[in-house]
């Protein structure tokens, strides 16, 4: 229950332009899915794991649990060595990358939300504003998540909003 907990405490079940984060200490970033093979740029999650090793020296894991098995009572969360090629790995198994899912930090300071059109990433704020800074500052980040979305010009969906509000959360 430790694992399902934590997401529900964490995010609203909510999707684009809602948004999800619950902790007000809390701030994200979001990629769309479907533009890359490992469901956000390659040097977010690099950048997001090598912070996770820098704050977390203690775990020499981080947990996955499949959103389907949250809702049927199991909590059934794997553990994987906190590496890209680790989740590639779990990605490719039992098609994996088709299921809605979670990546997590086992002391709770982080969650990824795969679902099916986006990745968010979404933590505590001195860990988001360390990755943040390991690609270049908010407005780099913000530009790069724009890029993905492609709000138009009259932004009549919200998307705009939506990504400022996962980095503009705390004052």
């Amino acid at each position: 229950m430790r694992v399902k907990d934590f997401i529900r405490d964490s995010l609203a079940p909510s999707l684009p332009p809602s948004d999800p984060i619950l902790k007000k200490d809390w701030i994200g970033m979001a990629f769309d899915r479907n533009l890359y093979d490992c469901f956000a740029p390659a040097d977010v999650w690099e950048a997001w794991l090598k912070r996770h090793i820098e704050l977390c020296p203690g775990e020499v894991s981080i947990e996955v649990v499949l959103d389907i098995d949250l809702e049927g009572g199991s909590n059934g969360s794997m553990n994987l060595r906190p590496t890209l090629d680790s989740l590639r790995e779990f990605w490719r198994s039992s098609f994996n990358f088709l299921s809605d899912h979670y990546v997590l930090s086992e002391s709770s300071r982080w969650i990824v939300r795969l679902d099916q059109d986006v990745t968010l990433f979404t933590g505590e704020l001195n860990f988001v504003g360390g990755v943040l800074k390991e690609l270049g500052g908010v407005e780099a980040v913000f530009h790069r998540m724009e890029s993905d979305f492609s709000p138009d010009s009259s932004d009549s969906v919200g998307l705009r909003s939506y990504l400022k509000s996962l980095l503009c959360r705390v004052g």
